[in-house]
């Protein structure tokens, strides 16, 4: 059921509107009779008072209509006590007839108001439609490409992997398992494949959700909006470009000269594409809601929510370009690997005990490397869908759960980072280094998500009882 004044689509047995709290009915409570009368009206139906005059008009206007308790003898008495209630009209700056034509006015910007918002909200409906579809099309374009860049100038290649590559191609290239290079591949093949999986099953799980949703918004049952799961649907997408190229990363700098494996034209544009048009639709549902409270209240938490999905974006980021990283400082050189090339940079230093023993150890890091990504990447898509529908909203617990769950799954992503990177340089030899900047890039990331949670949290309850106290006075 659509509400009149705003709109609003509501379940059928609503009574009243869940977004203005209007009657859906049309009809509004007269505050001179106190019976219902059509909303749109500028007379009350059952008494005939100007529903639209100032309220210190309704005293001195309804004294002859008021009835007389006690029969012909109290009509005077009442009369008279009216009158000493009303204030004078003499007193007030303007006439009554300018009154109730300004009270008019604001009441006909008011409505064109809501209408307004009723509109502004259906363009942030299509808006988180169309960046969900957006989602859905572009996490199968997912891939890498070759990139080299010497002395500033880079260039791209056709050369890559795109996300099909770990269902069929990737397997095809494993070498003899009975040996440690062999093993490696193999290894590198199957944790690329289980993150390609998640990363299409996620996407296509959340934009099912979203598809859902929208049927029963167009048939008027659905509660809730559509840019939660639509937000949610891009979260997914980005989460899972990053799990798919992680696998392929791999960066080399020497003497000026740099090449590395970097996220090709498709995976960009859907995440350029989707994430204007999700913004777009998060601006556009903010402004049709309105503040609706304290306003410094509504900064804190907006405030807050914005840097955690700042933060969160940049870990997921940073962590979807590294597994592991390495620096030689004699050669002013530095490594960057991701999973598959780690395990085979690993596999390659020999096949003595000692060095298929560090390769275990490297093999179990990235499996759980791999795990702890996947929980970063499905909890901060599950925070970032109700933080982006409700952006000025305290977080209520599951929310909070999941933004303090993304965080923590941040730092330790980096911690793991330097975890493999130490096994490596301990086993490669001593002239290499762990190369800290971009693990410790995602551990402050986390911890900034970590602070931006808690912070939020506690600044909001602070004033949240000044502004119960305000309302109360």
């Amino acid at each position: 059921m659509q509400c009149f004044n705003c709109g609003t689509e509501n379940p059928q047995e609503a009574t009243f509107c869940k977004k203005c709290g209007r009657k859906l009915d049309g009809t509004a409570l007269c505050s001179a009779c106190g019976k219902y009368t059509p909303a749109d009206g500028e007379f009350c139906i059952h008494c005939g008072s100007n529903r639209n005059a100032p309220v210190w008009l309704m005293p001195a206007r309804f004294e002859s209509s008021v009835p007389a308790a006690g029969g012909a003898e109290a009509a005077p008495a009442a009369t008279a006590a009216m009158r000493v209630c009303a204030p004078a009209a003499a007193a007030q700056p303007a006439p009554i007839a300018q009154r109730q034509i300004k009270a008019k006015v604001k009441t006909d910007a008011a409505a064109a108001g809501g209408k307004a918002n009723g509109i502004i909200g259906k363009i942030a409906l299509i808006l988180s439609a169309v960046g969900a579809l957006i989602s859905l099309i572009f996490v199968f374009l997912i891939g890498n490409s070759y990139s080299m860049g010497v002395g500033g100038v880079s260039g791209g290649s056709p050369m890559g992997y795109s996300i099909f590559h770990y269902f069929g191609d990737a397997y095809k290239s494993v070498f003899d398992t009975q040996s440690v290079l062999g093993n490696a591949a193999l290894m590198g093949a199957v944790i690329g494949t289980v993150c390609s999986v998640v990363a299409i099953g996620g996407t296509a799980a959340a934009f099912a959700f979203t598809a859902v949703r929208a049927v029963k918004i167009f048939k008027g049952n659905a509660d809730g909006g559509l840019l939660a799961p639509a937000a949610t649907t891009y979260a997914a997408y980005v989460g899972g470009s990053a799990l798919v190229l992680v696998c392929m990363a791999q960066r080399a700098e020497l003497a000026g000269v740099s090449t590395a494996m970097v996220a090709n034209g498709g995976t960009v544009a859907g995440i350029v594409l989707g994430g204007i048009v999700i913004l777009a639709a998060c601006v556009l549902s903010a402004i049709s809601q309105g503040i609706g409270g304290n306003v410094k209240l509504f900064a804190v938490n907006a405030g807050s929510k914005c840097l955690y999905a700042v933060f969160a974006f940049a870990a997921i980021g940073l962590a979807g370009g590294c597994a592991a990283a390495v620096s030689v400082p004699d050669m002013d050189a530095g490594y960057t690997y991701g999973i598959a090339t780690f395990l085979a940079q690993v596999a390659a230093l020999g096949s003595d005990a000692e060095t298929v023993a560090a390769y275990n150890g490297c093999l179990a890091v990235e499996f759980i490397f791999a795990a702890v990504l996947i929980v970063l990447c499905a909890a901060a898509a599950l925070a970032f869908g109700r933080v982006a529908a409700l952006p000025g909203s305290g977080s209520d617990k599951r929310t909070g759960m999941f933004m303090l769950i993304s965080g923590v799954a941040a730092v330790a992503t980096g911690v793991i980072m330097i975890a493999a990177s130490s096994i490596y340089v301990g086993r490669a030899g001593s002239t290499f280094a762990v190369g800290a900047g971009i693990p410790v890039g995602v551990i402050i990331c986390g911890l900034a998500m970590i602070a931006a949670t808690v912070g939020g949290n506690i600044a909001a309850k602070k004033i949240s009882p000044s502004v119960q106290a305000q309302a109360v006075n």
